[in-house]
């Protein structure tokens, strides 16, 4: 594929994720949280079974929701999922092991969402 088709592309999925709401449970999705979500497979009802357990939400925190909330939803997904706040605002989400996750990062603090 020539650079001019990966910048067409490129364009067009941002498009398509302009046209995405940006609001989502009393939440602001950024456009970089609107592309992760798509790239990652991140669905919506994910989403709102763990934002509907946050009851504050001050500063910039990481949120961790365990597989068994993720499998309520989704049976091909083995890992936690990582979601980015900053306030009400979403700024990233991922799927990884959580053990894999703090052998990288030991100092990060981070809230975790449990059944």
């Amino acid at each position: 594929m020539t650079a001019k088709g990966v910048v067409g592309m490129h364009v067009q999925t941002m498009m398509i994720i302009n046209k995405m709401r940006v609001r989502f449970a009393d939440f602001v999705k950024t456009e970089h949280f609107l592309l992760r979500q798509w790239e990652r497979g991140v669905s919506d009802k994910e989403l709102s079974i763990a934002l509907a357990k946050i009851e504050s939400c001050e500063g910039s925190q990481l949120l961790v929701v365990s597989r068994l909330l993720i499998r309520k939803c989704s049976n091909i997904k083995y890992q936690e999922l990582f979601i980015k706040i900053d306030g009400k605002i979403l700024i990233t989400c991922f799927y990884c092991d959580f053990q894999e996750y703090l052998n990288a990062k030991k100092n990060e603090n981070y809230f975790l969402i449990t059944p």
